[in-house]
């Protein structure tokens, strides 16, 4: 019974393995880009972090890496693609429009998705800085709606 158990575990472990291999061989096949907040779009965006140079690693927003994309599809790319977003909150100063041009050829996938284990917030609003309390105190020029708002 013991050699029973032993032989299957044994055989669990060469599955696990070659299915670890079979998804090396199936990642392989695929083309990536990474965006980052501390990407720069001039850069090639397949490093997932930048180089230790500076000199080149992810993008730094998602309409970059949609161009990257669309620019690898014209040249006949054949792979599945997938774009990662590292962890973080990216402000958008414009919409990021994605058309029939971004779409996957037949039998392929395009895939946009965050950075395993990271959240990356996209965000359209703007953000505003140098607010001042000003208590009680509200200015006497301020419109009848502020008045009664902060007031």
């Amino acid at each position: 019974m013991r050699n029973f158990k032993k032989n299957h575990l044994i055989v669990i472990v060469i599955f696990a393995l070659l299915l670890c291999s079979f998804a090396k061989v199936t990642y392989a096949k695929e083309a990536a880009f990474y965006v980052s907040t501390d990407g720069n779009d001039k850069w090639s965006g397949t490093l997932d972090s930048p180089n230790a140079a500076k000199t080149d690693g992810p993008f730094a927003t998602l309409a970059r890496a949609r161009d990257a994309v669309r620019k690898l599809k014209e040249s006949g790319q054949t792979k599945d693609i997938t774009v990662l977003i590292r962890g973080g909150r990216y402000y958008l100063r414009e919409t990021v429009v994605f058309g029939l041009k971004d779409s996957a050829e037949k039998g392929h996938t395009i895939t946009y998705a965050s950075y395993p284990g990271e959240e990356a917030i996209l965000s359209s609003g703007v953000q505003i800085e140098g607010w001042k309390e000003l208590g009680r105190d509200v200015p006497q020029d301020l419109p009848e709606m502020a008045k009664t708002t902060f007031g």
